[in-house]
């Protein structure tokens, strides 16, 4: 799978990330979130 998460982004446990997907700067994906392919979270979402 082709996930690329910046080091300063928080993703929390239970969380599920489709391929394809890119998580950027400051971003937070809260657990229990289900995030579809090929989407994009800019900074500070």
């Amino acid at each position: 799978m082709n996930v690329q998460i910046h080091p300063s982004a928080i993703v929390d446990e239970g969380a599920q990330i489709g391929e394809d997907t890119r998580v950027w700067h400051w971003v937070h994906i809260c657990g229990g979130a289900k995030i579809g392919k090929g989407c994009s979270f800019g900074q500070n979402v």
